[in-house]
């Protein structure tokens, strides 16, 4: 473990990535909290804070200026344009965004339309002519879209959550457009990827005979968010959560988005200098939730053998690390490709 230390962070993941052109801003990280409902291509915004973003500018490294394919995160759409700038016309442009730029930035979505038309380029709206159906099963969803491409028979989404299937129609559109532009993406393979792949610890549903465990990496407001509606929607009655966060997360927000949907809290923690305590985490618990049961349980796998009293399915989340370690007990063996 790194303890937190940025400069031990970067030397790790520099020997599983290239970081040409990473920068290290000073302030607090971008913050965005939302919820989902029933209204699958819609999240609505609680809060946004831009921090360090609020005078970021990027900086393209000349070795990445030339793509083939480009991906415009989800940002203000102003430093979407200071990156499509500069660089030199890539076949395929994907461009992320939300409603917090669409409503307050319409003047710079503007802009990115209008660099579109001067580059002689289709700009795609994923959700424009296309229409989804989706039935739910057992806590899966089963969607049948017809984009303006082609229909696609019913494909059960191998990814859990309401959220997901925007995901899908999002990637089916950008899959489509690369058939167009030659790369061979049949509709059979479109379909084999939506249903066969896979997000660990994201709404990962895991089994040990007839005992389940619903691992879900959820650390900060908007994830917890996805999952507390999930949770509404799959299990209204509730199910015991078994909570584990680091000190430096808004956990007592997390622990209030998930409380309506537990029938008992466990509150624990994982090998990591940042992680607060499991006896915190439990008296932050008390004094927010009221009468819901809460317990302390340090050790993350004792606590989801104690929530198994309760139940057959348990619910983990609330940290990266936390799921990581359960995960690590529930499926020891990576999966084999």
């Amino acid at each position: 473990m790194d303890g937190g230390n940025p400069v031990g962070r970067k030397k790790r993941l520099a020997k599983l990535f290239d970081l040409t052109g990473l920068e290290r801003g000073s302030g607090e990280t971008f913050r965005w909290t939302g919820e989902y409902t029933h209204q699958l291509n819609e999240a609505h915004t609680l809060d946004t804070r831009l921090n360090v973003f609020e005078t970021f500018r990027p900086r393209i490294p000349e070795r990445y200026q030339s793509p083939d394919m480009l991906f415009l995160g989800n940002i203000d759409p102003e430093l979407q344009w200071d990156v499509l700038k500069q660089v030199k016309r890539p076949k395929l442009v994907a461009c992320d965004t939300m409603n917090f730029w669409i409503e307050r930035k319409r003047e710079a979505l503007g802009v990115l339309e209008r660099a579109t038309r001067e580059r002689d380029a289709q700009l795609i709206h994923a959700a424009e002519g296309t229409t989804v159906e989706v039935e739910a099963d057992d806590g899966g969803l089963c969607v049948t879209l017809c984009t303006p491409t082609r229909a696609y028979e019913p494909t059960p989404l191998a990814l859990r959550g309401r959220h997901q299937v925007a995901n899908a129609m999002v990637a089916v559109r950008l899959l489509e457009e690369l058939d167009r532009l030659g790369v061979a993406v049949s509709a059979h393979a479109i379909r084999r990827g939506l249903s066969e792949v896979r997000w660990p610890a994201r709404l990962d549903l895991l089994a040990i005979g007839d005992r389940r465990v619903l691992v879900d990496a959820a650390h900060n407001p908007a994830g917890v968010a996805a999952l507390a509606a999930y949770l509404a929607e799959v299990h209204p009655g509730g199910v015991p959560i078994v909570f584990g966060a680091a000190r430096d997360k808004p956990y007592e927000t997390m622990m209030g988005l998930l409380a309506p949907h537990a029938t008992r809290l466990i509150c624990t923690t994982f090998a990591s200098p940042r992680a607060e305590t499991a006896e915190w985490l439990a008296a932050c618990a008390r004094r927010l939730v009221g009468a819901l049961a809460v317990e302390c349980v340090p050790d993350p796998v004792v606590a989801v053998r104690r929530a198994w009293a309760d139940a057959p399915l348990v619910c983990v989340a609330g940290s990266i690390f936390l799921a990581g370690e359960i995960l690590a007990w529930l499926r020891p063996d990576p999966p084999k490709t």
